[in-house]
């Protein structure tokens, strides 16, 4: 359901929403005004309450609210982290970068170098900060996290087979298009199987035409959004997930978080390497890796997924690697010592 409280606690720890309220305006224009209120709140907060000792962890793609925080941090003394899960280009408009650039560089040194660290989500993010100039010492990775609670004592209903996908019905980050043509090339081999493809149509990404162009409409599930509280079992009761993630910008600084959530459910896992993803999971020990922008490749790791004797075997390997990799406990410690703080 989420938290709809504006502040209180968690775990011990105090939490507070600077604008006092969880809910968002549906007015695009008191949305606008309560962001502007809410960035004013949050710099009165930190000019009367935070003292020298404090650390903040900003994530935000907002440059005018980043160098806010910094010009306070400047008088007050205290330390600011950055929370970088994506290349800066993604979520900052007009902020393009060519790592071969020394003009880029520059300008991505320019960006960050006044903080004190900055948490990254991959290895190619650290080593393009590094690359820059900024020290590698204030880089930190700190893996996605995931909540392995949300499957706990879910069971497989009895239902229909099917490949599950979730997500938005995207073609440049998600690769949905390849996934489908993948599947159109070995539908006929598991003629019980069904695509499910959970959650928001994309209006550029006519998928649906697709899957009729190629005969397999009638085995292709536009389930539309599917609600969070829903979405464990119908992850669990897929008989294989699959992400067909193309080669990208995106796919090699970021990590898909519905990676983790795909693991979590113990069911065999097909996914492009792309990315960090190799340094986490081994074909056909702990999922089935294909080669990106390989419909050819896709389809033959989800030819083996399927009739894999060991697939149940690498499905729990999998789910052990996020147990290990994604959980709770893991991302805290990378944290804590992101942060310099000591774990007692």
């Amino acid at each position: 359901m989420g938290n709809v409280e504006a502040r209180g606690y968690i775990d011990g720890y105090t939490y507070r929403y600077i604008g006092e309220s969880t809910m968002k305006s549906s007015s695009s224009l008191m949305a606008h005004l309560i962001k502007g209120l809410d960035t004013l709140r949050f710099v009165i907060l930190m000019l009367f309450h935070l003292k020298k000792e404090d650390k903040v962890l900003l994530y935000s793609y907002s440059v005018m609210l980043l160098n806010i925080v910094l010009a306070v941090a400047k008088m007050k003394g205290f330390e600011v982290y950055y929370e970088l899960n994506e290349h800066p280009s993604i979520h900052m408009p007009g902020f393009e970068i060519d790592e071969n650039s020394s003009d880029d560089l520059r300008k991505l040194y320019k960006r960050f170098h006044k903080l004190t660290g900055i948490l990254c989500i991959s290895t190619s993010l650290k080593e393009l900060l590094v690359k820059c100039g900024i020290a590698e010492n204030k880089v930190h990775i700190v893996n996605m996290l995931v909540d392995p609670s949300r499957f706990e004592g879910l069971r497989k209903q009895p239902v229909e087979p099917y490949i599950g996908y979730c997500g938005a019905a995207d073609n440049n980050k998600d690769g949905v298009n390849q996934l489908i043509e993948a599947f159109a090339m070995i539908s006929s081999k598991y003629p019980r199987h069904s695509l499910y493809i959970m959650g928001p149509k994309r209006s550029d990404c006519d998928n649906e035409t697709l899957a009729k162009k190629l005969g397999i409409d009638n085995k292709v599930v536009f389930t539309g959004m599917v609600n969070s509280d829903k979405l464990p079992q119908k992850l669990v009761n897929a008989t294989v997930l699959a992400l067909a993630r193309p080669q990208s910008r995106q796919a090699k600084y970021g990590f898909p978080t519905k990676l983790g959530e795909y693991l979590c459910t113990g069911n065999p896992v097909v996914v492009t390497s792309v990315g960090d993803i190799p340094l986490f999971l081994n074909n056909e020990i702990s999922a089935y890796l294909a080669k990106p922008d390989s419909i050819n490749d896709i389809a033959v790791q989800l030819d083996k997924s399927l009739s894999d004797d060991n697939a149940i075997q690498i499905g729990d390997n999998g789910r052990k690697v996020a147990e290990l990799n994604f959980s709770n406990e893991k991302v805290t410690s990378q944290l804590l010592n992101a942060l310099n703080i000591l774990d007692k």
